[in-house]
């Protein structure tokens, strides 16, 4: 099933403006292919304005919300299929005069900032149609085929967390910071980021979407006439808000508020439900206003990327200072990890705290993050050091191949923080690349081989033939 979506808030349950209104609709199509206009409801009286009616072929409506709805329509001039926005209900006598020039306003300001933001992983807009007073009347953008970033995940399952799957969802993630790097650059914050924000293409395209509830910063490049949203105002979707959304801080918003959007959808990929949750809007707005989530593997049972998990929460941090400072820095990790040891837990270490002791049973190894560590041994009643790592050395591999016990102490010289080596993670790590797979288990059999030779010579006593 595919989508045809344009920039879309969701009310209601969904994304909520209070003391201003919004705009609201969330598109879904019914039809596989545009070219289907009699699974749509086609309404009596098309609402394209007759001065319009020659260049635009109504296929017929395709969602409707409380002000607005869209249709999809032909333009003859280009012979494309494009997703009409259009602003119907100051003219069905729905809204007061007051309302309706509001709704009008935004209607269009909504057009021009999004208009402004060109960007490949921003949904394009076309052009604004005017009726014959000079009163906005539609916007036509971009139609897409695809899903939702919600329906993708729904579609793919549990087979986003193996190989290719995962690393095409956080490459769409990547993609998503892309866009929002671009739009901070120009001085706007989406503020209402989330899963049916986002669309998929057919050919796996990006696209952040529903930029009707942005907040543009002072100063920024891209310009509005419809004045700023008032303290107190509390903009976005309450089951993905940061906390100083929820309070209705807009002085406080910011880059780091998108952060936290993006940290929801990950979120969203990681246990199947938003970082808020509860069974009324108050009840949820609460939550959102405390910041307080709970870690993804409190969440679900399944095995989880410990380092996605951990981007996700630093996303999500109730406080905007311990969050990542911008997208930028929140994709730089996302792309750490494509690169690898996304299964690999982090561990920290104090300076002079013990990593591992001589003599131990054990069976985790470690590469140094950052830090440096002591190997140390005791030899004749002393203790010896042998040498000093640094990042990126590893140390305890041995656990991994043999039951052995630990051939050394392990002291953290410094502040240090360590990724975990596990045969599990070791094996999820390995999955991502068949080759490098192979290449580690041969050398794995060989070790152990030679441990086990080694072993036989000791107890019978021999040495090498």
């Amino acid at each position: 099933m595919g989508a045809i979506v344009a920039p879309t808030v969701e009310h209601a349950s969904g994304s909520i403006e209070v003391d201003v209104d919004a705009f609201s609709m969330t598109v879904r199509s019914q039809a596989d292919e545009p070219d289907a206009p009699s699974t749509r409801r086609v309404r009596p009286g098309s609402p394209i304005p007759p001065n319009e009616a020659d260049r635009f072929e109504d296929r017929g409506e395709i969602a409707r919300g409380g002000m607005g709805a869209i249709h999809l329509v032909l333009d003859r001039r280009l012979e494309r299929h494009e997703a009409m926005k259009l602003l119907v209900s100051d003219t069905e006598g729905t809204m007061t005069p007051e309302h309706a020039e509001r709704a009008r306003a935004r209607f269009l300001d909504e057009a021009r900032v999004t208009g402004q933001l060109d960007h490949p992983n921003i949904v394009p807009i076309y052009d604004i149609g005017l009726r014959e007073d000079g009163s906005p009347a539609f916007i036509t953008m971009k139609m897409i085929q695809g899903d939702t970033f919600a329906a993708w995940l729904e579609r793919l399952g549990e087979s986003r967390f193996v190989s290719p799957e995962l690393e095409r969802v956080v490459g769409a993630v990547v993609k998503i910071c892309d866009a929002l790097s671009f739009a901070h650059g120009r001085g706007v914050i989406h503020c209402d980021l989330k899963p049916a924000n986002v669309m998929i293409g057919s050919h796996g395209q990006v696209f952040v979407m529903d930029w009707g509830l942005a907040l543009v910063l002072p100063g920024a490049v891209v310009r509005r006439r419809l004045r700023p949203a008032e303290p107190g105002a509390i903009l976005g979707t309450p089951s993905y808000m940061a906390p100083e959304q929820a309070r209705g801080r807009i002085a406080s918003i910011d880059a780091r508020t998108d952060v936290y959007g993006v940290g929801g959808i990950l979120y969203r990929m990681l246990t199947d439900r938003p970082p808020h949750v509860a069974s009324s809007l108050v009840e949820t707005l609460r939550l959102a206003r405390e910041g307080v989530v709970p870690a993804p593997e409190e969440i679900t049972h399944r095995r989880l990327p410990a380092e996605l998990c951990r981007i996700c929460m630093k996303a999500l941090a109730a406080q905007p200072d311990d969050r990542y400072s911008s997208v930028e820095d929140l994709r730089t990790d996302l792309e750490a990890f494509l690169r690898g040891g996304g299964w690999m837990p982090t561990r920290t270490f104090a300076a002079g705290s013990l990593v591992v002791r001589e003599g131990e049973l054990a069976d985790e190894a470690y590469v140094i993050v950052d830090g440096m560590c002591a190997v140390t041994k005791v030899i004749d009643g002393q203790i010896v050091t042998l040498r000093v790592l640094g990042p990126g050395e590893v140390f305890g591999e041995t656990a991994l191949l043999t039951a052995a016990p630990r051939s050394a102490t392990v002291v953290a010289r410094t502040d240090v923080t360590l990724k975990v080596v596990t045969a599990e993670t070791l094996e999820l790590e390995l999955s991502r690349n068949a080759w490098l797979r192979r290449f580690v288990e041969a050398l794995a059999q060989r070790f152990r081989e030679h441990d086990a030779e080694l072993a036989r010579l000791r107890a019978g006593g021999g040495g090498a033939d």
